[in-house]
C-alpha cells in the first residue's frame, strides 16, 4: 500500500509528459490545405466541331410586383431589343393588380381587361406570358395567402385562366407556361408545407384538376413548385404526387440567386441525381440573379459580368431561365433588381442580354477554359463569334489567347469588343484553315471576338 502514492504521482507526470508531447506535437505539425493553382484560359474553338443548335434558354424575363398595373408598357421598346420568348408576371391575381375576380364563393365573376393590357405589352415586345399563378383574391380566402375557402374555387380560377389565354376562341396564345405559386415556402407568401393545413401538393393537385378541365385550348405547360431555393424533399414529393394522382407535371421550377455561376450548373446536376433514372420534366429557373435582396451591384458592370458567366453555366442544362427582374418599382434608387431602371434607362446587365440577343447558329466546340475566364462559340452563315467572360475570385487580368482552327481560308473582317471597353475592326486575311489573336479582360469583364466573311 505504501507505493501507491509513487504510483499515483509517476503516472501524474507521464500524463503531463505525454500531454505536453501532444501539444508540442500538435503544434509542429501544420494543417495540409489543397490549394489548386490558378489555371489561365487558353481558348481554341474548332469552327468544324458542332454541338448542335444554341437553345437561347436566357431569353426569359421576370417581373416582380412592383406596381399595381401596367408596369411593363414602358419597356416594350428596350425589351424587343432583347428578343425575349418569355416574360413571366407575378401577383397576377391579386385584387390590387388586376382585379380578375369578383363575386364570392361558388359565384365568381373574371375580368381579364387589366392583366389582358400587360399580356399585350408582352407580345408586343415578341414574348409570350408566363404566369405565376397566385396570390388568391379576397373571394376565395380571408389573406392571399391563406387557404382558400373552397378548394373547388381555385380550381375554378386556374380552368378559365388557362381558357381565357390559351384558348382558341380566346387569346389563343401557344405554348403558356402556368406555374402553380410563387415561392410557397417562405413565410411572405404562405409558408406552405407538403402537408398539414396549409399543403401544396393540395393547391397544385387543384390547379392541376382545372388544368385538365381546361377545353378548346393550345399547347400550355403546368408546373412548379417555384421554391426559393432548390430543395430535393420539395422536388421529388411534388414529382412522386403528381405520378401517384395522374396529375399532369410538365415542368419543374426553383429560383437561384447566387454569386457564384458554378452554383447554377451544380444545382441542375443534383436534380438529376435525386432523380436517378426517372424521366425529369422540364427545368426551369424562374427567377434567377445574384442576390435575393436589393443591392447596388445590380447596378454596376460587374452584374454584367455574372450574367454571361451564369448563363455559361447553364448552357445546354435548363429549358428556360427568366432573369429577375426587368425593371425597378419607383423610388429605389440604384438597388433594385431591375436591368432597367424605373424610368426605362437600361443599367450594364441590359447590355449583358443586348449581346446575348446576337448569339444563335450552332455551338462550336471550345476548349482551354480558365479558373474564372470561361465562354463559348457559335457558328452561323458567314459568322463565328466567341463570347468569353472573366468573372469569379481571385480573378486576374488576362490576356485570353484565342486559336480559331477549321475556318475558310480568304479575307474576314474580325472584331474584338470588351463591354464598357475597348473595340478594334480589322481585315485580315486567313490561310491554313485558322487564326490566333489575343483578347485583354480584366476582372469582371466580358468580350468577344466575332468573325465575318
Amino acid at each position: 500500500m505504501k507505493y501507491i502514492p509513487v504510483m499515483i504521482i509517476v503516472n501524474i507526470t507521464l500524463a503531463v509528459i505525454i500531454w505536453f508531447l501532444l501539444r508540442l506535437l500538435s503544434i509542429q505539425i501544420p494543417q495540409i490545405f489543397v490549394q489548386i493553382p490558378y489555371q489561365p484560359a487558353n481558348i481554341v474553338v474548332d469552327v468544324a466541331n458542332s454541338k448542335g443548335p444554341l437553345h437561347p434558354f436566357w431569353r426569359g424575363f421576370s417581373q416582380g410586383g412592383e406596381e399595381t398595373g401596367g408596369m411593363l408598357s414602358p419597356t416594350v421598346g428596350k425589351m424587343q431589343a432583347l428578343k425575349p420568348t418569355y416574360v413571366r408576371l407575378d401577383h397576377i391575381f391579386d385584387d390590387e393588380y388586376y382585379g380578375v375576380v369578383s363575386g364570392s364563393s361558388g359565384n365568381l365573376k373574371f375580368n381579364w381587361s387589366r392583366l389582358d393590357r400587360e399580356v399585350e405589352a408582352i407580345q408586343a415586345m415578341g414574348a409570350k406570358p408566363f404566369f405565376s399563378l397566385g396570390y388568391f383574391p379576397s373571394a376565395l380566402a380571408r389573406t392571399r395567402i391563406d387557404a382558400p375557402y373552397n378548394w373547388a374555387d381555385w380550381t375554378s380560377l386556374v380552368r378559365a385562366t388557362i381558357e381565357h389565354y390559351s384558348g382558341v376562341r380566346a387569346k389563343n396564345i401557344a405554348g403558356v407556361y402556368y406555374e402553380v405559386w410563387n415561392e410557397p415556402n417562405l413565410e411572405v407568401f404562405g409558408k406552405w408545407g407538403r402537408g398539414g393545413s396549409k399543403n401544396y401538393l393540395s393547391m397544385y393537385e387543384f390547379a392541376s384538376l382545372g388544368a385538365q378541365a381546361a377545353t378548346g385550348v393550345q399547347q400550355f405547360y403546368l408546373g412548379g413548385p417555384a421554391t426559393g431555393e432548390l430543395y430535393q424533399n420539395w422536388m421529388i414529393d411534388l414529382y412522386n404526387f403528381c405520378q401517384t394522382r395522374n396529375l399532369r407535371l410538365d415542368f419543374l421550377s426553383w429560383h437561384v440567386y447566387s454569386q457564384d455561376p458554378n452554383r447554377f450548373s451544380r444545382e441542375v446536376a443534383a436534380l438529376y441525381s435525386w432523380f436517378g433514372n426517372k424521366s425529369v420534366p422540364r427545368l426551369v429557373i424562374s427567377e434567377w440573379g445574384p442576390t435575393p435582396e436589393k443591392s447596388t451591384s445590380y447596378s454596376g458592370n460587374w452584374a454584367a459580368a455574372h450574367a454571361m458567366a451564369v448563363v455559361r453555366q447553364l448552357l445546354d442544362l435548363v429549358n428556360l431561365a427568366t432573369v429577375f427582374e426587368i425593371k425597378d418599382g419607383p423610388g429605389q434608387g440604384t438597388s433594385g433588381w431591375g436591368i432597367l431602371t424605373h424610368a426605362s434607362a437600361p443599367k450594364p446587365r441590359y447590355q449583358a442580354f443586348l449581346w446575348l440577343s446576337q448569339v444563335g447558329g450552332q455551338r462550336l466546340s471550345l476548349v482551354g477554359e480558365g479558373t474564372n475566364v470561361t465562354g463559348w462559340a457559335t457558328k452561323e452563315t458567314g459568322k463565328i463569334s466567341v463570347y468569353l467572360v472573366n468573372f469569379g475570385a481571385g480573378a486576374a487580368l488576362e490576356g485570353v489567347p484565342v486559336e480559331i482552327t477549321g475556318l475558310e481560308d480568304g479575307f474576314w473582317q474580325i472584331l474584338r469588343e470588351v463591354m464598357f471597353g475597348s473595340k478594334s475592326e480589322e481585315m485580315i486575311q486567313v490561310a491554313g484553315g485558322g487564326l490566333k489573336t489575343t483578347l485583354e479582360l480584366q476582372p469582371n469583364q466580358v468580350g468577344r471576338i466575332i468573325l465575318t466573311k
